[in-house]
């Protein structure tokens, strides 16, 4: 009993084998598709999330710079622990003089 495959017989399998692989792959890259969706939707939840931290942390060292620019600060910390003071009125000494004083500010000055 030998059995002859008519070709035409053939066509409409190989027609739904081709229309369920066309099927099967639109499937797959859908699921691709919505997969790198969530993902990207993650990973931009994260960068959020980390933008504001940054954020927060930018203020507090803005404030923290602020504060360490204060010139209270700065006066107390040359006369604490650099042990600066104000110049007296003869604590500044002119070499030649400054240009464009009047000569009374100078005989003040010296």
């Amino acid at each position: 009993m030998s059995r002859t495959f008519d070709r035409r017989q053939l066509r409409p399998v190989l027609r739904a084998v081709l229309g369920f692989g066309l099927l099967a792959g639109l499937l797959v890259l859908h699921a691709a598709g919505r997969i790198w969706v969530l993902e990207q939707g993650y990973e931009l939840s994260r960068l959020r999330t980390e933008e504001q931290t940054l954020d927060r942390e930018n203020g507090r060292l803005s404030l923290e710079l602020t504060t360490l620019r204060t010139p209270e600060r700065l006066e107390r910390l040359a006369r604490g622990k650099l042990f600066m003071a104000a110049p007296g009125s003869g604590d500044i000494l002119l070499e030649g003089g400054p240009v464009g004083l009047p000569e009374r500010a100078l005989a003040e000055v010296r």
